[in-house]
């Protein structure tokens, strides 16, 4: 995944501004959208800060709504089975 959009579903999942992101990752706030807008990339230091903090505030999230997708789904379609009518069982 490209770091624009690492650090927009950063953004999304912390509430966060963009000047408070940038402080956090004390650059200016010019590097900052740059590299939000993908017109650069951040360094290798400030790539690893971000991956870090992707990798523990927006993957766990994201795969705890999967998970509960998948439940709420299983939910639905038990509920279909349990309804269809016994003349369509084989």
């Amino acid at each position: 995944m490209k770091y624009n959009k690492k650090l927009e579903q950063i953004l999304a999942f912390t509430g966060w501004s963009r000047d408070h992101f940038a402080d956090l990752l004390d650059v200016s706030n010019n590097s900052f959208n740059s590299w939000i807008n993908g017109h650069s990339e951040p360094r290798d230091k400030n790539k690893t800060t971000i991956d870090n903090i992707y990798d523990k505030i927006v993957v766990p999230y994201v795969c705890e709504l999967e998970q509960k997708a998948d439940e709420v789904e299983k939910e639905i379609l038990k509920q279909k089975i349990k309804n269809l009518p016994d003349d369509n069982i084989c």
